[in-house]
C-alpha cells in the first residue's frame, strides 16, 4: 500500500453519510466530502463502487494488522485507488 492520501470521498445522500462526525473527521484528516445529486444513477454507481473498493483495502489492513475495526479511520486515511 502506499503512502499518498485520497483527497476527496464521494457518497450519495444517505443519512449514513451526513453524521457531523463523520464529516468532522474528514475535515480534520484534509478529504473533501462531495455529496452525488439525489436519484443519479451513474453518480451513485461510481461512489458506491469506490467507497466499496476503500472499504475492502481498509478492511484488509486491518485484518493484516490485526486491530480492531473500531479504528477504521486510521487506514482510511491511507487507501488510495
Amino acid at each position: 500500500m502506499s503512502n499518498c492520501n485520497f483527497k476527496t470521498l464521494r457518497t450519495d445522500n444517505g443519512g449514513d453519510c451526513t453524521y457531523r462526525e463523520f464529516n468532522k473527521h474528514f475535515k480534520t484528516v484534509g478529504i473533501r466530502h462531495e455529496l452525488t445529486v439525489p436519484k443519479t444513477l451513474e453518480q451513485i454507481r461510481v461512489a458506491e463502487r469506490l467507497n466499496r473498493t476503500f472499504m475492502e483495502c481498509v478492511r484488509a489492513m486491518l485484518t493484516d494488522s490485526q486491530l480492531p475495526h473500531k479504528f477504521w479511520a486510521e487506514p482510511l486515511s491511507t487507501v488510495v485507488i
